[in-house]
């Protein structure tokens, strides 16, 4: 798969071999199998904003990024001495091609003034249609030009980068690497004391995921206040894959009002629906420890039970460890309490367990307690980390540092509450007097706010945000990098999106 990576900087020229105009020729409905990887250019102004963000880290940085020191880059992979004469207010492509004896570089772009572009492309091989033109290598335009100046050039026009990779091609090109990848890969978690089972689920089922993958699209935008990529997987028709995502629904991010603290470092929310994954998911949490049956099915009825929506902040303070507390919507919030209400009966005398590689003693807290009506079952998780690996050991302490931690837990009307931390009893109880609209919830911090309204504008399932400096303050170590990251999933033009927003200020540390 690092073969991907050639289209970006490939340095090698491309053989030049005939020139002159062509017709395009061939299937056009979908990429030729030789064809794995296309890089769509936006048009010249689509650098602004890449600009403004290397200013904005580093004054005059941005003189550094031009579309003329692109274009140079790239001509000589295509065997031609400029891209002269190509209309850059339109979007233009860069294909890589391996397969079948041919490999190289060919370069797709609208035609805007044909002596200059004639001179220019020199004595590479050129096919022409409707006033776009492909030029490279003959090999290589023979095998892209028909898809190239029928579909591609057909695209809405893009105004930032955006790789495409056509997964099917690169998994059947690449299929001897990837098997040893796989290897590779499972033997590098050999450290980590996860069971060899889970292991390969998870490997493996990265796998099929790409299996069942038609385009992965890797997107890069940026302004003076932050960069943005975006991940997105275009399933192919029918698969398991096509089917989650048509189960996604967007989120309105209701719950996150219903925490009683807003101050963490870390927030989790919105609408996940597990679809064709269901079992799949429990079958992981069977496999990853020596979970009893009884465990299993805990999860099993929350999860049936679950709406899919969730709001949960997290955080973590020296010397204390980690604190969550989480609201779970229920369907069926009946069936859930009860399930609660049997766990603790089998944790009445403890439970001993290895789950991820530790050992660890659930106990339940002796007898359960009543806030404003509601019952609150506890109970206590001890770790055993004589065993562990250094790196597990060092981490799990961190997290909870005494090590033992509490958990609670409550349901009221529709609601599926959990709080965990040294003031589990605190949290739990202010979650319960705001579900019963007595409490008072957080204040919404302003970045927060906007943050999660622009992912509920663009119809996000989830998101998660990320506080660096304050996850630096309160484990007590130098703030390296600083500044909220936000990450969302949603569905867009039925594919599934995975975002990331960085602000300026994370990368502000790094310039000399």
């Amino acid at each position: 798969m690092r073969h991907i990576g050639l289209v970006l900087g490939l340095a090698a020229a491309v053989a030049a071999i005939g020139s002159g105009d062509a017709a395009a020729k061939g299937n056009t409905a979908k990429p030729p199998a030789e064809l794995l990887v296309s890089v769509s250019r936006g048009p010249a102004t689509g650098l602004d904003g890449l600009r403004a963000f290397a200013n904005e880290i580093k004054p005059g940085a941005g003189m550094m990024i031009s579309d003329t020191m692109i274009d140079s880059s790239i001509a000589p992979m295509i065997g031609a001495t400029s891209l002269a004469g190509l209309d850059r207010a339109s979007a233009s492509y860069l294909l890589y091609v391996d397969g079948n004896g041919v490999k190289g570089l060919a370069y797709v772009g609208k035609v805007a003034d044909d002596t200059a572009f004639t001179n220019a492309v020199g004595q590479a091989f050129v096919v022409k249609k409707n006033g776009w033109a492909v030029f490279g290598a003959k090999p290589v335009v023979d095998k892209v030009s028909a898809y190239a100046l029928s579909t591609l050039v057909a695209q809405p026009n893009v105004t930032a980068p955006v790789a495409t990779a056509y997964v099917p091609n690169v998994l059947a090109r690449y299929k001897a690497q990837i098997a040893v990848m796989r290897t590779q890969a499972l033997a590098g978690l050999t450290s980590d004391g996860v069971a060899t089972e889970f292991k390969t689920k998870y490997v493996d089922g990265i796998l099929s995921t790409l299996g069942q993958t038609d385009q992965l699209t890797f997107a890069f935008d940026a302004s003076k206040d932050g960069s943005e990529f975006d991940i997105a997987l275009r399933p192919k028709a029918g698969s398991t894959l096509a089917k989650f995502v048509a189960a996604q629904k967007p989120s309105d991010y209701a719950l996150v009002n219903q925490l009683p603290d807003l101050a963490a470092p870390m927030l989790i929310a919105g609408h996940l629906e597990a679809g064709p994954y269901r079992q799949d998911l429990l079958q992981m949490v069977g496999v990853a420890g020596s979970m009893p049956k009884e465990v299993i099915d805990l999860y099993k009825t929350v999860l049936q039970a679950s709406s899919g929506d969730a709001a949960l902040v997290m955080g973590f303070a020296k010397g204390k460890g980690m604190s969550m507390t989480g609201v779970f919507a229920m369907t069926n919030p009946k069936a859930a309490d009860a399930a609660i209400a049997r766990i603790m009966g089998l944790l009445a005398k403890g439970l001993t367990m290895t789950t991820m590689g530790m050992t660890q003693t659930l106990t339940a807290v002796a007898g359960p307690t009543v806030h404003d009506g509601v019952t609150v079952r506890g109970y206590d998780t001890t770790m055993d980390l004589s065993k562990a690996p250094p790196a597990m050991r060092a981490s799990s302490q961190l997290i909870n540092p005494s090590g033992t931690a509490r958990s609670e837990l409550a349901v009221v009307d529709k609601l599926y509450l959990v709080a965990m931390g040294s003031d589990a009893d605190a949290q739990i109880g202010r979650a319960i007097d705001i579900a019963h609209g007595k409490g008072v919830r957080a204040a919404m911090p302003k970045p927060l706010a906007a943050m999660l309204a622009s992912s509920q504008a663009r119809k996000d399932s989830g998101a998660m945000m990320f506080d660096f400096a304050a996850l630096a303050a309160l484990t007590g170590t130098p703030a390296k990098m600083t500044g909220q990251v936000l990450m969302t999933f949603g569905v867009v033009d039925r594919a599934a999106h995975f975002r990331v927003r960085m602000p300026s200020s994370m990368f502000k540390q790094f310039t000399p």
